[in-house]
């Protein structure tokens, strides 16, 4: 028998990205899911101490993705005492579930979907591996995916990393929204996501629209190898705007986030205006106009989405023929208490209140409205300092139109925001190269303005470039967001550019361009 060491981990075994799932594209078995994983567990759970780790095998599974006979599960069981006696994990940080002991009938091989997500649930798991045959795109991996399960499992994930592991979970309407969608009655209803700047709007978007796909392609038994080349759903994301176009990083930032679907639909990506929309039933109207639907099952989502009526008429919203909406609404008074003139602001400030500060999801006939409160992106310094410069904006800036001045909580400490004046952008470049917190640090995003000095930029990208930092226009932020942003010599204030910080943010300013 070979040794461990001189084997070789199959290329067929993969994760995805998020070191949340392991599946495998061939076969499997216990000794080679033991090398693929042995190594990595300790990276993957060094800032995840309390992450449980769910191995799902005892079956075989055939390349259309259903279950096949029964396998023997001890090689499992052996391999998770292996891993506690090698001090790869905690004894109580590991556990073995026997798809066998989850089915309806054995004849049949049909899994029962309540009992086995039950206990998926109670695992709580924030690593699961299947350990089945052909496991990628197979029924247990879509029982999973449409139940929301590994929706939670990376954005949890996600929160553990950016936190270094301080054990903050999807709040309970984040938890409840993903969910109430993965419900029967609900998966095919319009879902509609507000909140404000950080609160995981476009992530949670994400997900939502993953776990319509994963019901789609369950109900076509796009399976397994019947996925080849059969793009027989469609999926469009759309980064909405107003006025000109700025939306290429959030564009960027969705396509990132959908490398893992995008080789199963017919998928679009495309820049939208707002459309100008007073209404739902003009709105429907304007999309049909916009979008190229088609005969397909077809799934929209549209990012930053700021309609012109109130949150109480998506009821009247009936949608399309075939067609599954995701909408993230800008946090901006898109309630319509508040919308329009700044008289209207102060008359009716209460009732904007009571819409602006509810929280939790809401379901009615044909919609899903969850509204979130809590911001995981910036700290609360941060929002302070954002929130106290938009109430203090001058009046032509018209922001008391676009966004809302209701000043929603973080759940982040964070460093007091910094103003560096120097003389030229040579001083800032030299300060930087020198400053600790910066030098060594690469999640750093630099915001300019794209009507300054056309040297002063080139030297200032060049230095970006040469730092491994990003850098925006301010024009092109949206969907952004960096550890540490710096904003250099922006003629005012940008909101839009304070919120996209999550730790610290640096004003500079430089004698070179005035500044107002």
């Amino acid at each position: 028998m070979a040794s461990q060491q001189a084997l070789k981990v199959p290329k067929n075994v993969v994760d995805d990205g998020k070191q949340t799932i392991v599946v495998n594209i061939l076969k499997i078995t216990a000794r080679t899911l033991d090398l693929f994983l042995a190594k990595r567990l300790p990276e993957w759970t060094k800032n995840r101490h309390n992450d449980k780790i769910l191995i799902i095998c005892g079956a075989h599974g055939n390349p259309d993705g259903t279950l096949a006979e029964q396998a023997e599960a001890s090689d499992l069981r052996q391999m998770k005492a292996s891993w506690i006696k090698r001090n790869v994990v905690r004894e109580d940080q590991v556990e073995v579930l026997d798809i066998f002991e989850y089915l309806k009938e054995k004849e049949g091989l049909e899994i029962d979907e309540p009992k086995f997500l039950t206990k998926v649930i109670e695992v709580s798991p924030g690593i699961i591996a299947i350990c089945v045959c052909h496991s990628h795109l197979s029924q247990i991996h879509f029982i999973l995916a449409e139940a929301g399960i590994l929706s939670v499992q990376k954005l949890e994930r996600d929160l553990q990393l950016a936190t270094r592991g301080k054990g903050i979970m999807l709040d309970e309407t984040q938890r409840k929204l993903l969910f109430t969608v993965a419900k029967q009655e609900h998966i095919r209803k319009t879902t509609i996501i507000h909140g404000p700047e950080g609160s995981g709007k476009t992530i949670l978007a994400l997900e939502v629209l993953k776990m319509k796909l994963a019901h789609y392609m369950r109900k076509l038994k796009l399976y397994g190898m019947n996925t080849n080349n059969q793009k027989l759903i469609k999926v469009i994301i759309c980064g909405s705007y107003s006025g000109n176009d700025r939306v290429p990083a959030l564009l960027k930032q969705l396509y990132e986030e959908t490398d893992d679907i995008r080789e199963f639909c017919d998928f679009e990506l495309k820049p939208i205006n707002d459309l100008e929309i007073k209404g739902p039933k003009e709105f429907q109207k304007k999309l049909k106009q916009t979008l190229d639907f088609g005969e397909k099952q077809t799934i929209v989502m549209m990012d930053e989405l700021f309609p012109g009526f109130t949150t109480a008429q998506w009821k009247d919203f009936e949608g399309i023929e075939n067609t599954d909406f995701v909408f993230s609404l800008r946090h901006a008074f898109n309630d319509g208490v508040c919308y329009g003139r700044l008289n209207r602001l102060f008359k009716k400030q209460n009732e904007f209140h009571s819409v602006m500060e509810q929280e939790g999801v809401y379901e009615q006939d044909t919609v899903l409205i969850c509204h979130l409160r809590k911001s995981y992106r910036c700290t609360q310094k941060l929002i302070n300092l954002a929130y106290y410069l938009l109430i203090h904006s001058p009046p032509e800036d018209k922001l008391y139109k676009t966004k809302s001045f209701i000043h929603l909580p973080s759940k982040l400490p964070g460093q007091t925001p910094l103003w560096l004046d120097v003389p030229s952008v040579e001083c800032f470049i030299d300060y930087s190269n020198s400053n600790p917190e910066l030098k060594d640090n690469k999640d750093v995003l630099v915001i300019f303005d794209p009507a300054n000095d056309g040297q002063i930029i080139k030297n200032l990208r060049g230095h970006c470039i040469g730092r491994g930092w990003k850098s925006r226009p301010s024009s092109e932020v949206m969907g952004s967001e960096a550890s540490i942003v710096i904003i250099f010599d922006l003629p005012k204030v940008h909101f839009e550019s304070v919120s996209r910080a999550v730790n610290h943010l640096i004003f500079v300013t430089t004698s070179q361009h005035t500044t107002r």
